[in-house]
């Protein structure tokens, strides 16, 4: 049996009904995705800054000469810290000349906790390596030590 004039009108309605919902899906998923590249973006641009919690871990590793001259050790060797950093610590590394944003000068942290250092040292940003898998806590920490008397 034939459809009547009025069917046919209903079905070319949900038609349209489904089409128009199909494509705000699409724009939603479309503006989503914008939305989430730009996010990435400014993130990508601000201060690297660590969780709160973190920043307020204390070193358990007293800054003697001791500690001092085995953050060195892993500054310059195992950590592949200079590489980057230079042996100076401003950032002058030969692998480091050729990246954007260039290497931390970690003569100038003055305003970061060892909490904070530790953290950044732990997860990694970008091209700065995360450490967790590579140095233990106590040689991580011994390289806190060693950064901080690079400003002295």
């Amino acid at each position: 049996m034939p459809k009547s004039k009025k069917e046919k009108t209903k079905e070319r309605v949900i038609k349209k009904s489904i089409i128009k919902k199909s494509i705000m899906k699409k724009s939603i998923i479309n503006i989503s995705a914008i939305c989430l590249l730009g996010m990435t973006a400014i993130a990508a641009d601000a201060p690297w800054k660590a969780p709160w919690g973190a920043s307020n871990t204390q070193n358990p590793i007293p800054a003697n000469a001791d500690s001092i001259a085995a953050g060195q050790t892993v500054f310059a060797g195992k950590g592949q810290c200079v590489s980057c950093h230079g042996t100076s610590g401003i950032g002058d590394g030969p692998a480091g000349a050729q990246l954007q944003p260039h290497p931390a000068d970690l003569t100038k942290i003055a305003g970061e906790t060892d909490g904070a250092l530790f953290w950044k040292l732990t997860t990694g940003k970008g091209a700065m390596p995360a450490t967790k898998d590579t140095l233990s806590d106590t040689e991580r920490w011994e390289v806190i030590n060693y950064i901080r008397s690079l400003k002295k």
